[in-house]
């Protein structure tokens, strides 16, 4: 048997899978030790490979906590917990990206998040320079929607709705919808100025935005109100050249990322390497 040299070839063929313009800036593990300080509430958020840490939090630091149970993003052992908001001005997380210059109309945002009563605003993002807002904000609300048409489809008040609103309307559809205490991955591609909305690796929705990406905040909107009850767990970031890559290329990176070298097949590398020595 060969299980070694399967093992390299199986990860230099997921390697080579990622197209070399699509590149990963940001990863948050949002929980697990070294991710996250260890005392409330838990800022900075640290970003394990590009440095853009999440420094800022608001209000009630006793809101935050760690849970370690019933996670659905594989492979996470821990996620952060933001409980206790009401209104607006609740607690939440933020910071910018790319040093604070931020991605315009080529990124990736993928994030899992369990959103656990309704209403409240679980992301937003602005360009983090104090102009124009991008209005990108992920809403959790089953009030105030009757008579709001998407898709030419009216929404109904009562029903738990997930929508991505980009300031000057809604994206989603009459099934974006989530129950209490349930996790969802969201998933945004600003592809060439055109923003994709997933849920669940699952298109809900496009439209034209300048879809700026810099100043992100966990469990608030782009104005810091509409605080949000629920958890948020691997949070990841990529920037890609649209001229290069092609939206199944970006879909293919967001969901289907590289998984870390388990501890065997790193064992194997390193056998390789020994018996690639001894050959010389």
């Amino acid at each position: 048997m060969h299980t070694p040299s399967l093992t390299l070839l199986s990860l230099c063929a997921l390697s080579a899978a990622l197209p070399a313009a699509i590149v990963q800036r940001a990863d948050y593990a949002l929980g697990e030790a070294g991710s996250i300080s260890a005392t409330q509430p838990y800022t900075p958020l640290v970003d394990s490979i590009g440095g853009n840490n999440i420094p800022n939090w608001n209000t009630s630091a006793t809101k935050t906590s760690v849970i370690t149970t019933g996670l659905a993003a594989p492979g996470s052992t821990a996620a952060l917990l933001v409980s206790g908001n009401a209104g607006t001005g609740g607690t939440w997380f933020g910071g910018t990206q790319n040093g604070g210059s931020g991605y315009t109309s080529n990124w990736a945002l993928d994030i899992y998040l369990r959103p656990d009563a309704t209403g409240g605003t679980f992301l937003g993002a602005t360009d983090g320079n104090g102009g124009t807002q991008t209005g990108l904000r992920f809403w959790a609300t089953n009030t105030g929607l009757s008579g709001t048409s998407l898709g030419g489809n009216n929404l109904s008040s009562g029903t738990n709705y997930l929508l991505l609103s980009n300031g000057s309307g809604f994206l989603g559809n009459t099934t974006s919808t989530y129950t209490a205490g349930t996790w969802v991955r969201l998933s945004i591609i600003n592809y060439n100025g055109t923003v994709n909305y997933y849920l669940n690796e699952s298109l809900q929705d496009s439209a034209a935005t300048d879809g700026f990406l810099n100043d992100i905040r966990l469990g608030a909107g782009y104005f810091a109100a509409a605080g949000s009850n629920g958890a948020f767990d691997e949070m990841r970031i990529w920037d890609f050249d649209h001229t290069q890559d092609s939206l199944a290329d970006v879909e293919t990176a967001v969901f289907t990322p590289v998984p870390e070298p388990s501890s065997s097949a790193l064992i194997a590398l390193g056998a390789l390497g020994l018996i690639a020595r001894r050959r010389r």
